[in-house]
């Protein structure tokens, strides 16, 4: 039987803290919250809320776990600076919007350079569909 459903967007919120999370170069698994299976990725983008600070060239990336693809690509540290405009996903989400095939989960990645200070959100909406 086929029908309408209707489904509203829901949010998911990770935090980077380097006072937690500290800041060497490697890969920072967040276990929870995940974004669960058949889920729609629709929008996804990075807000500082202190600025980052790095003793050399870091870079940071946004994947999700599972091979499921990279949110942000590798960006530079100076581009999260506090009260700086959000740095936006690279996935153009009107075209190629990303559906899950399993529940998937942030990773942070930091090159190039160790992080010495900062914090910032990773923020993403998406459209659960569970058919």
């Amino acid at each position: 039987m086929s029908g309408i459903s209707q489904v509203s967007a829901q949010t998911l919120c990770c935090v980077y803290d380097f006072t937690t999370d500290g800041g060497a170069i490697g890969t920072i698994n967040y276990p929870n919250p995940s974004i669960p299976i058949n889920s729609l990725l629709i929008s996804c983008f990075c807000k500082p809320v202190l600025t980052v600070a790095s003793g050399g060239a870091a870079t940071i990336s946004i994947i999700l776990s599972g091979g499921l693809g990279t949110v942000i690509g590798a960006t530079g540290f100076a581009n999260f600076t506090a009260l700086a405009t959000p740095v936006q996903s690279n996935i153009p989400f009107s075209t190629n919007m990303v559906r899950f095939s399993a529940a998937a989960n942030f990773q942070i990645v930091i090159a190039g350079a160790t992080i010495t200070a900062g914090k910032f959100l990773v923020i993403c909406q998406y459209i659960s569909c569970d058919i």
